[in-house]
């Protein structure tokens, strides 16, 4: 009998101690900080981080709503963004860029106003958009038919923000007279 209520006991403590030891969903490095409500109708993408100026760039429908991270509110939308796929800045030179898939377009927008500076053609909806730091480009990728090809290229020739242009003969976002 004593055997008995020994080994019920060990069993008793055994299974308390592996349920008090079980992982709970908010031990793990990740918490909630705050919830940031973003409405309106369409559906959603890719979002990118600009680490230095502190904003999430979040693909929403028709536009990209600008998220300011260290207030956790809306800091604006960038608007006229038909089927946006991605947004991407690129830090110091003031410019963001968005793939726009149902325009064929990508998008160049200031930086700080959020507004739209200029628009360049690309091949059938272009989804992914990247920022090459070291070459300064920026790159889309298309979707279109089943295969995957860059279709926009950026050359910065200086750090400094310039009047970005579009050249219609090449798929070519650059600083005016580099693209010619």
């Amino acid at each position: 009998m004593r055997m008995r209520l020994a080994l019920v006991g060990t069993l008793a403590v055994a299974i308390l101690g592996l349920l008090a030891a079980r992982p709970h969903a908010a031990d793990g490095p990740y918490q909630l900080v705050k919830d940031v409500q973003i409405g309106g109708e369409g559906g959603w993408d890719y979002l990118n981080v600009d680490s230095a100026a502190k904003r999430l760039y979040v693909s929403h429908g028709t536009k990209v709503v600008v998220v300011d991270m260290v207030k956790n509110e809306m800091a604006g939308e960038i608007a006229d963004t038909p089927g946006v796929h991605g947004a991407i800045s690129t830090g110091s030179l003031g410019r963001v860029f968005t793939s726009n898939g149902r325009g064929n377009t990508a998008s160049i927008v200031d930086a700080k106003t959020l507004q739209t500076i200029g628009k360049v053609e690309t091949p059938a909806n272009p989804d992914f958009i990247m920022f090459e730091p070291k070459q300064k480009e920026v790159y889309t990728l298309t979707g279109a038919a089943g295969r995957r090809q860059s279709s926009m290229r950026q050359v910065a020739r200086s750090s400094r923000p310039s009047p970005w242009a579009a050249s219609p003969r090449r798929a070519c976002l650059t600083a005016p007279a580099a693209c010619s």
